[in-house]
């Protein structure tokens, strides 16, 4: 079924949220408040209490004053679940309340007063004692050009599915499971349902949607989903790969649109597309029904929400913060370090230098200035082989490692010049990870990794994906790799500055190694972006060029930016 309506403005707003959003009362009649705590955590109907009183441990399980509350006579975790689960499982063989035919085998949480995790649910029955759901929706959208328009990615529900079978969903949904963050279920259903592999940085975290249904005119079922935006360019292609989706259609706004006025989307679906339109201007506030767009699709909901998976939430925010969202702009300036003019009294860097198992491949004058000038001086493993052969003379602070790849001859070297060895046995680190743990630990937060990028590709791979890595656990540190003729580091989410002044040649790159990533705009290259999504398989900045003395990059997802360097010499 299609519709002739193809705008915005035609398009009946409020039949769409009445489809979902469907409980309009402050207070359900005949429900008993369901208890935890001295919060209400949800809503029983006299079906249910009916049912449970039936249970011939019902007295010593549950709390009951007829008419006014419910609450379960267990004060841990274990327990309450514990008697939960005996009751679904019951009503499961006799199929009541069609427990048996919405069984998935899935556990999800009920949350107390404090935001703790109270109990755990199967998912076939959580919706009958009213508790909170969370669940996660994704919009994959391809970004307007000068040329085309926006297009969304648009799943059909496989025809099996036990809800919903054949309607039309958002690019990627699930519901978060008991144990699950945000953050994975996310990056969990991308792969599973689209075939599409996403980093967290990847993700924009863009808010909340929140709704009230009133299912079969009795069940109280409160949502709450959290929504994500994932920018793609046109090469990226989303297919079926678990079963749940039939097929995939990349639409535009109007077919979008057509679709939603014949209802065939899945109703919450429909509201997590209306909040996509009100984000990204398309759904004007001049709409006669945008107010109550907006009101309906963030209610308030009167229950304990998780604050483990509100903080994630908060800590997503903060980590795809863009330039738009007031995030603070990093400066970078790593090849004044090296200049003739520095020393320790004026570097702009108190620094380490860490030398990896790879050759020495930097000029000797930038080698000098930098150890010289280093506070701290440190060798991972084999690196220490790499130093002594490259000069005996120096003196590194520490090394550190498993050792597996330190000679005799070398260890005996440096105890007998009194340098420090620390052995780390760790085999869930690699000696990189070692030795950043070490520098972190003595307060240094810029750190110049010796590291050649030829030989193994897989070692010139596993060292970006190592860049990655520190800023989700140091997001306070600058991390840079010297090879033969570069410096390369990774420019986080929001705005970043390039003093490009000092010792800068002139060709630079910007990678989105990983996953796509929605570049913002840049400014003082020969060839600036702006709006761009940036992938492998599509289009990437490399072999660009620096016009300017300053280089900005505006991004919403963590880039490599890899840069020629001089020496002070050149």
């Amino acid at each position: 079924m299609t519709s002739s309506i193809s705008t915005i403005e035609q398009l009946d707003l409020v039949k769409l949220l009445d489809s979902c959003d469907s409980f309009h009362n402050n207070f359900i009649t005949g429900s008993i408040p369901f208890y935890l705590d001295g919060a209400v955590v949800g809503y029983v109907i006299p079906e249910v209490i009916h049912e449970l009183a039936k249970f011939d441990s019902f007295i010593y399980d549950w709390i009951y004053e007829p008419g006014k509350s419910l609450q379960l006579n267990a004060t841990n975790f274990e327990k309450r679940s514990s008697i939960l689960e005996n009751i679904l499982k019951t009503w499961k063989q006799s199929n009541l309340f069609g427990v048996a035919d919405q069984w998935r085998d899935e556990l999800y949480s009920v949350f107390g007063p404090n935001g703790e995790v109270a109990i755990a649910v199967e998912r076939g029955g959580y919706w009958l004692f009213g508790f909170l759901s969370y669940g996660v929706h994704c919009t994959i959208y391809i970004p307007p050009t000068p040329t085309t328009p926006m297009r969304l990615w648009v799943p059909r529900r496989s025809p099996t599915k036990q809800t919903w079978p054949g309607y039309l969903d958002n690019s990627v949904a699930g519901g978060i499971t008991h144990g699950d963050s945000i953050m994975g279920t996310m990056a969990k259903e991308c792969l599973e349902e689209a075939n599409l592999t996403v980093s967290h940085s990847s993700l924009r975290s863009s808010g909340i949607v929140s709704y009230i249904k009133l299912a079969q005119q009795k069940w109280y079922q409160p949502e709450l989903q959290y929504v994500f935006d994932v920018p793609i360019d046109g090469n990226t292609k989303l297919q079926p790969n678990d079963g749940e989706v039939a097929e995939f259609h990349l639409w535009t706004l109007d077919q979008v649109i057509q679709e939603l006025a014949a209802g065939n989307f899945k109703p919450n679906c429909a509201l997590v597309i209306l909040d996509f339109f009100i984000r990204h201007g398309i759904l004007s506030p001049e709409h006669p029904q945008y107010y109550e767009t907006f009101q309906r699709i963030h209610r308030t909901l009167p229950h304990p929400i998780s604050k483990y998976q509100k903080g994630k939430e908060h800590d997503v925010s903060a980590a795809n913060t863009s330039y738009n969202d007031h995030a603070e702009s990093q400066h970078f300036d790593p090849c004044a370090t090296w200049s003739e003019n520095s020393d320790k009294r004026d570097c702009k860097y108190k620094y380490a230098v860490l030398i990896l198992n790879r050759s020495i491949s930097v000029s000797k004058s930038r080698f000098r200035h930098l150890w010289a000038n280093a506070s701290l001086r440190i060798c991972a493993d084999g690196g220490s082989n790499r130093l002594r052969n490259y000069d005996p003379s120096l003196k590194p602070d520490m090394l550190v490692g498993d050792f597996d790849s330190l000679t005799d001859e070398t260890r005996e070297h440096y105890k007998q010049m009194g340098v420090q060895i620390l052995h780390d046995s760790d085999q869930y680190s690699t000696d990189f990870m070692k030795a950043q743990k070490l520098i972190q630990e003595n307060g240094i937060f810029a750190i110049f990794t010796l590291c050649s990028m030829d030989g193994r590709v897989d070692h010139a791979l596993g060292n970006f994906n190592h860049l990655y890595w520190s800023y989700a656990k140091y997001k306070q540190t600058q991390l840079f790799i010297l090879s033969e003729a570069n410096v390369t580091w990774l420019l986080p989410s929001g705005e970043s500055t390039i003093d490009c002044s000092t010792n800068v040649n002139k060709h630079c790159g910007i990678l989105p190694v990983g996953s796509p990533a929605f570049v913002s705009e840049t400014d003082g290259l020969e060839w600036n972006l702006k709006n761009q999504v940036c992938s492998f398989g599509g289009l990437i900045s490399s072999c660009n060029i620096v016009r300017k003395a300053q280089i900005t990059v505006r991004t919403q997802d963590p880039v490599i930016w890899t840069m020629e360097a001089l020496d002070p010499a050149d």
